[in-house]
């Protein structure tokens, strides 16, 4: 004779013998809905820091380029030319394609010389309300020439 106690059948509130408590009928793939959205939350993260890390080398080349080519502007025999000329290749040779849309404007006066880089920084995922536009300015006092009597 068995003396074993009988189980009773498995109810929603009670956990068949054996199983754990992922196990219930009703939580089945709730593991892998987890997982699918902790990954997605992973990635968006991940490629958003790389997006942010392009835009912000875009940026401080854009920077680095505007500051080269404003000296160069305001050197004593220096042009507008000159530095419009130089920001385009330094950008060009330093960023490649990740600045888009790349438009240098160089001005001189007598006394400032004024170098302005504007563009896009690459895309690398669509997100509507970021906004990748890069606007540098750089100025720096012309030189002159001061004879030793003034």
């Amino acid at each position: 004779m068995n003396t074993r106690p009988q189980h009773s059948p498995a109810t929603p509130e009670r956990d068949a013998p054996g199983q754990s408590v992922g196990e219930r009928r009703g939580e089945r793939g709730a593991g892998l809905v987890s997982f699918l959205i902790i990954s997605a939350v992973f990635w968006t993260t991940i490629f958003m820091s790389v997006q942010v890390a392009v835009w912000g080398f875009a940026h401080h080349v854009a920077s680095s380029a505007a500051r080269e080519a404003a000296q160069r502007v305001a050197t004593q025999n220096g042009t507008a030319g000159d530095g419009d000329a130089f920001a385009n290749q330094f950008v060009t040779s330093a960023a490649g394609n990740w600045i888009q849309g790349l438009n240098v404007t160089s001005s001189r006066s007598a006394t400032e010389a004024t170098v302005r880089i504007t563009g896009t920084g690459i895309e690398l995922i669509p997100v509507p309300f970021w906004d990748l536009r890069i606007d540098v300015v750089a100025t720096d006092p012309v030189e002159r020439f001061v004879p030793a009597n003034e």
